[in-house]
């Protein structure tokens, strides 16, 4: 991992019994919404990011923002949006994240001073 990469945790919903899950499921789509305002048109594609690292820990900033451009620039550019503005669409929905804490930021639990600094969510 690069020297100064952040690192990422991404949030776990707890599976339950049938019809409470099936409430539970509704609860977060409509919080998601919510949370998304102005891009929840990317409701769809944010919950199969979602879903694609539930069970992954500890990812760098950089492949979670790759993973995300590759969501949602299909179509972003259906809507003729162009290439910096994916990008600042990109940015605005991992900073919705993490506010949000759909992302959580975790640290080290140790590190001597020869260790590189390493932020993870």
């Amino acid at each position: 991992m690069p020297n100064g990469d952040h690192v990422f945790l991404f949030s776990q919903i707890e599976p339950l019994v049938c019809t409470t899950w099936e409430k539970e499921r509704n609860r977060f789509i409509s919080n998601l919404e919510m949370h998304l305002g102005e891009y929840s048109f990317l409701k769809e594609e944010v919950i199969k990011i979602l879903d694609n690292f539930k069970y992954i820990t500890e990812l760098p900033k950089g492949l979670i923002l790759t993973h995300i451009r590759k969501e949602i620039s299909h179509k972003l550019k259906k809507k003729g949006k162009k290439r910096r503005e994916i990008k600042k669409i990109r940015n605005n929905l991992f900073n919705i994240l993490i506010l949000n804490e759909y992302i959580v930021e975790i640290f080290p639990p140790h590190m001597s001073i020869r260790e590189a600094f390493t932020i993870g969510y």
